[in-house]
């Protein structure tokens, strides 16, 4: 029997209600009387490409609207600390080179969509200068990770980083005004304010507390069940064998004595099939398999070590 929390992340009404609720929140912040369409519409817009991201990627093993429905729950915590345009856009641009970077999973000729994500993240930073501090972290996201650095990626990044200021600086030089573009470079290395806790309100804390407690128990959830991600078809009457010289894999099985080794039998074969079929893939589409077969050959040992056990 399923429990109550794994009947709500399966709905298919999940999102709809967590919109329906977003929306009440939002009227009572003052959606109407302070005027915030302009962040409702940015949020709302954020919250459809999660949406996007999640469908597209399967951020999660079962087909589920929690991981959009807990972004917006999550987002609506900051609308009663001074959430406004400037804020709304900085999160639609990272949502955004969320959605971009991602398409470049284990493919180091996807350079147009490393520059599309770093150029959102350039341009979020026209309004959050500090965004900026962030590219060379996401830049490492790049090698391990995502599979996908090279060295016309590095090229990617920085040509996306500078192009928005390639355009505003001219612009402020033909107007004749360039003191907001030195202001904006001052706010990046000032340093006096970020040991000034003043501002931090009651809600604001209560905020981070929250978000620190759901990573945290997110973490812990990833460790204790990300070896179910591993196929799980390894036990039975047959095993994997590797060659390196054709990168290719043979499946060798005993004879089937009942329906329970008809069943791991096809359940072998089924992934052998599979993953020569990514192979081929990869091939065809001129990718990188070094790090796949290295992976694969890793699966080919668990698999020894769980049919010895």
């Amino acid at each position: 029997m399923k429990r109550f929390q794994n009947r709500v992340a399966l709905s298919r009404f999940s999102l709809a209600l967590a919109s329906l609720f977003g929306a009440l929140v939002w009227l009572a912040a003052g959606l109407i009387s302070r005027n915030m369409w302009i962040p409702f519409l940015l949020m709302a817009l954020s919250t459809y490409l999660m949406a996007e991201i999640n469908n597209r990627n399967a951020l999660i093993r079962v087909r589920t609207n929690m991981v959009s429905s807990a972004f917006l729950l999550l987002s609506l915590m900051g609308i009663g600390q001074n959430f406004g345009a400037e804020e709304a856009f900085v999160q639609l641009c990272f949502v955004g080179f969320l959605l971009a970077i991602f398409h470049t999973y284990q493919n180091k000729f996807a350079v147009a969509y490393i520059f599309y994500a770093f150029l959102l993240i350039s341009i979020s930073s026209l309004a959050f200068v500090q965004m900026l501090w962030f590219v060379p972290l996401l830049a490492c996201l790049l090698s391990r990770p995502l599979y996908a650095l090279s060295w016309k990626g590095i090229s990617a990044v920085v040509l996306a980083t500078v192009l928005p200021y390639w355009i505003v600086a001219p612009y402020l030089v033909y107007m004749g005004d360039i003191e907001p573009l030195i202001d904006h470079f001052d706010d990046l290395i000032d340093t006096e304010s970020i040991f000034d806790y003043s501002h931090i309100t009651v809600g604001m804390l209560t905020e981070y507390v929250i978000l620190v407690i759901f990573a945290g128990i997110g973490w812990i959830h990833f460790i204790r069940t990300s070896h179910k991600d591993v196929p799980q078809c390894f036990c039975g009457d047959f095993h994997y064998s590797d060659d390196s010289d054709s990168r290719r894999s043979t499946v060798c099985r005993k004879p089937v004595a009942s329906a329970d080794s008809q069943r791991k039998s096809a359940c072998g074969a089924f992934y052998h099939a599979y993953r020569d079929a990514i192979v081929k893939y990869h091939v065809h589409h001129n990718a990188y398999i070094g790090d796949f077969c290295d992976y694969n050959r890793s699966v080919n040992l668990l698999a020894s070590d769980a049919i010895r056990a």
